[in-house]
């Protein structure tokens, strides 16, 4: 633990010196350290997540010292895509955490959703949250949470280990390591770039993450304690995406649609209307690309806009249609129609 977090952190007190049995950590501006089950993205989904042990769970995310704030920690149950939900799903999630003391911490000013189970529903949002900057099971009490909306439902458990009943899988005996060193974690992942061409550094120049953060609030016209909240919700299925990198190359996007003057977008615009001819199918699109080949600046900006959406989709949490909203109004306003073909663009 003291490779994690100072020795004279209050965390030790906040603990109670108690054996640990489980730690979730997550170091560094914006980091974010989870229990969750998330269930979503398809016709019926369930997700189970269930974590035993009779000593400690922790679950801490530290900005460090003059690393800035933001940091979230949680134990979450989620059924439902944040924005909206799934259209047409069935999503069930249950997260159980059976210990003899279950911990939430967050050491800063700001940050930390603490307990809290989802249902988002198709057009609502049904919510349960314990939003503080710390938990303690032995002196917050037990958890017990169902939340529903629509078709979906989410269950949040938290209790004594003496509770857990039959709910805790049989594991095997843990291997003896001897005196081997932990592994260390692995070091962040490098800002994408496309292969050979490198990365401008424009997310360091103008502020770094914090001024990406604003940028990002702006962009899709949240306040920016709305935007902390709703990345608290994005999950990142792969481990290398971090927030500041996907607002870093959504700029990217963005500032490459921007460029674009009137009559380069009307090109664009023509070429799609003039492609499309009843559903949205690959060859239709092939045929729009192809129609756009002699014309750089607007092959650019469909290459951009398809993935600005993937971007704003896979790895910030919002929902398909509202990506391409968010991208239509900001850089094609008089062209919103063409929001399907960029969705289908972006699906390739």
């Amino acid at each position: 633990m003291d490779d994690i977090l100072p020795g004279d952190s209050e965390f030790y007190d906040f603990t109670g010196g108690l054996g640990l049995g489980v730690l979730v950590a997550g170091l560094g501006y914006g980091s974010k350290a989870s229990i969750l089950a998330y269930a979503h993205d398809g016709e019926e989904n369930t997700a189970d997540v269930v974590v035993c042990t009779p000593d400690i769970v922790a679950v801490i995310a530290y900005a460090g010292h003059g690393q800035g704030q933001n940091p979230f920690a949680q134990i979450k149950s989620r059924a439902g895509a944040f924005f909206g939900g799934d259209s047409g799903a069935v999503n069930t999630a249950t997260t159980q955490v059976y210990a003899g003391e279950v911990a939430v911490y967050v050491p800063t000013t700001f940050g930390g959703q603490g307990i809290w189970a989802s249902a988002a529903g198709t057009g609502s949002l049904g919510s349960s949250p314990h939003v503080d900057s710390s938990f303690l099971m032995s002196g917050d009490g037990v958890v017990n949470l169902t939340v529903d909306s629509d078709d979906d439902s989410a269950t949040l458990i938290i209790d004594d280990y003496s509770q857990r009943g039959d709910n805790c899988p049989t594991c095997p005996p843990c291997p003896d390591c001897g005196d081997e060193p932990p592994i260390p974690p692995n070091p962040p992942a490098p800002l994408y770039t496309e292969a050979g061409e490198p990365l401008e550094p424009f997310e360091f120049d103008q502020g770094g993450c914090p001024a990406l953060m604003q940028w990002f609030a702006n962009e899709v016209g949240l306040a920016e304690d709305q935007i902390f909240v709703m990345l608290g919700n994005a999950d990142y299925l792969a481990t290398d995406i971090q927030p500041c990198e996907a607002c870093a190359r959504l700029m990217q996007q963005a500032d490459a649609m921007a460029g674009l003057d009137a009559a380069q977008l009307e090109a664009w615009a023509s070429a799609v209307r003039g492609g499309m001819a009843g559903p949205i199918t690959p060859e239709m699109i092939d045929g729009i690309r192809t129609a756009l080949a002699d014309n750089p600046a607007a092959m650019g900006f469909d290459d951009a806009a398809a993935e600005y959406v993937r971007i704003l989709n896979e790895e910030l949490g919002f929902e398909r249609d509202d990506a391409v909203a968010v991208v239509t109004s900001n850089y094609a306003p008089d062209y919103a129609d063409l929001g399907a073909y960029i969705s289908a663009r972006t699906g390739m």
